[in-house]
């Protein structure tokens, strides 16, 4: 018989968690043949009397076990703490036997949990590209191959040799700095899907917390590394219960197994439909979790997410940062194919108002008119019924179309520079036949001239304030100045014009007494100065009362991590008052 692989746990001061994680194991098939290692971590300073007499119950199960074929306890007079102790504890242990089986004091183990760990351990020995092995899988109810390799590791019931833990690095500036070098963050979140994973790294970083498996996974993500998992698990986690250091309580986690596999057959050659059946499976896994949080986005928000790509499109970009082709005679796996629900700059129309309005891009007309329409963003109290409204940033005609239903005798100036965009907001003004509208194919900046600029093709053109645009994209447009048009009263002034609003608004900053209502879409630029405060001052000194809401480009955790969309990292609406 081959040498069976130590079995490693850790333990503290859990007396029941203890006891059904041993009593589980040792209904293993190979229990009686392994060799049991207990690491017992020490008492913290000051604790109360029942607190040590936990840590003391929790000792006397162990020393009691008598279902193995041996039994080594190891004791720590002072605390470690649950991350030094596996480092040290695993370190020692893969050094002295090359290959180990690790679990913790709150992992419920099958029957067959044992021998799958035995068997991939020995089958897998001399594969470099194999780092570890996972006993526990994601609750995916679909049916999966009973093995198959993805690159995200797991510490519940886990294994792994020795010369995959060579590679292993608590060294967190190294990582951070390694992951930044090779610009891999977006690949290392799963396309930014899971963030955890980098708020793990800083916030070990920052010393809020202290743990171990975040490390271990970016140890095998940066040697490319691959982690066997069953197709059902084979260890169920009972610590969601408050006790544990790392789980809070939880009694609906979506990480729990309503029951676990009694066994899964090793496998030593993994067939290409089968990865894809894998690949298929998870994505829907992932797509349903991720569905549950795109129910709570607005549509400016799901709008983003086609700009990056397309909803769809993110889970497939996610799917590509788990798997890697089998390294088991396996040199690729073709693409699963995805149909975008909506294609992105992509010519239509639509009925709007029993005529066809045209669009340059089914997303962004969607959003515009929902903000339009819906919720009718641009709404104000007018002193006439001919009001004086300028359209900075005009687009496919939306805006315009929407001050017309709200005043048809106003007198509207539009300002489009993109000129596709321009072709179908002409196009749009003279299927509705709405009078007193003028519209000005120019870029707003603060003189009157020529300036580089990027043509995106739907809402998102904008002047070329830094030389980092794609060359095909860039065109060269005539600029205009806004004091021109600000000569008279004017009842509403909207500014939606992609980063030029401070230096259009500065511009004009003397003749803004002028205006009555004034609507800003600000945009913050990542690796720019931010120019916030300096528009809300000039609409103060202007006379404004303003109320600011926050739309498009925001992060929900913004000091761990900075969504950006389009070199955006933060987008504003603005609304001026007098």
């Amino acid at each position: 018989m081959k040498q069976l692989a130590p079995i490693v746990l850790f333990v503290y001061n859990r007396p029941w968690h203890t006891q059904q994680t041993l009593d589980a194991l040792a209904k293993n098939t190979l229990a009686l043949d392994s060799e049991l290692i207990v690491f017992c971590d020490g008492p913290k300073e000051g604790l109360v009397a029942s607190s040590l007499d936990l840590i003391e119950k929790t000792r006397e199960i162990v020393k009691g076990e008598s279902r193995f074929r041996s039994l080594q306890v190891v004791e720590s007079k002072e605390n470690k703490g649950l991350a030094n102790s596996i480092i040290e504890g695993v370190t020692e242990v893969v050094n002295q036997y090359g290959k180990i089986i690790v679990l913790e004091d709150d992992l419920i183990t099958s029957p067959g949990f044992l021998q799958y760990m035995n068997d991939a351990l020995w089958l897998y020995e001399n594969e470099s590209k194999v780092m570890h092995v996972s006993g526990y899988m994601f609750p995916v109810k679909k049916a999966l191959p009973e093995t198959f390799f993805i690159k995200p590791t797991s510490c519940w019931g886990w294994g792994t040799w020795k010369r995959a833990w060579d590679y292993f690095e608590k060294d967190v500036e190294v990582q951070i700095k390694t992951l930044e070098k090779r610009q891999a963050w977006k690949e290392f979140t799963f396309n930014y899907s899971f963030m955890s994973y980098k708020d793990q790294l800083v916030l070990n970083k920052i010393g809020k917390i202290n743990t171990w498996a975040i490390f271990w996974h970016t140890s095998v993500f940066l040697k490319k590394g691959l982690s066997l998992h069953p197709s059902q698990s084979l260890v169920q986690n009972i610590g969601f219960d408050g006790t544990g250091v790392n789980c809070e309580v939880n009694n609906n986690s979506p990480y729990i197994w309503g029951h676990l596999a009694e066994s899964v057959k090793v496998s030593n050659r993994i067939k290409l439909e089968e990865n894809l059946k894998v690949k298929n499976t998870l994505i829907n896994y992932f797509t349903s979790i991720s569905t549950k949080v795109e129910k709570k986005y607005s549509i400016r928000d799901k709008f983003y997410l086609y700009r990056n790509g397309g909803f769809k499109q993110q889970i497939l970009k996610i799917n590509y940062a788990l798997f890697s082709p089998s390294i088991l005679n396996i040199n690729s796996i073709s693409k699963v194919e995805v149909k975008e629900e909506i294609e992105r700059f992509v010519k239509g129309s639509r009925k709007l108002f029993e005529k066809d309005f045209e669009f340059v891009d089914l997303p962004s007309f969607n959003f515009i008119y929902d903000e339009v329409f819906n919720t009718q963003i641009y709404k104000f109290n007018a002193k006439t019924n001919q009001p004086l409204i300028i359209d900075c940033g005009a687009n496919i005609g939306l805006s315009v179309l929407y001050f017309k239903k709200l005043y048809p005798d106003s007198r509207i100036i539009g300002f489009e520079p993109d000129p596709k965009v321009f072709k179908t907001l002409s196009k749009n003004i003279l299927t509705y036949n709405l009078e007193n509208v003028e519209l000005i194919q120019k870029a707003l900046w603060d003189n009157e001239g020529e300036i580089s600029f990027f043509s995106e093709g739907a809402d998102a053109g904008r002047i070329e304030i830094k030389n980092n645009l794609k060359e095909k994209s860039r065109i060269t447009l005539e600029t205009d100045i806004l004091s021109k048009y600000l000569k008279k009263e004017v009842d509403f002034l909207k500014i939606d014009i992609e980063g030029a609003e401070y230096k259009v608004l500065n511009e004009c900053k003397d003749r803004l007494k002028l205006v009555q209502n004034i609507f800003i879409e600000y945009h913050s630029f990542e690796n720019q100065s931010q120019n916030l405060h300096d528009i809300l001052e000039i609409l103060s000194n202007s006379g404004f009362r303003y109320y600011i809401s926050s739309i498009g480009v925001r992060s929900a955790n913004p000091f761990v991590f900075k969504n950006t969309s389009l070199g955006m990292d933060n987008q504003l609406n603005i609304f001026g008052t007098r």
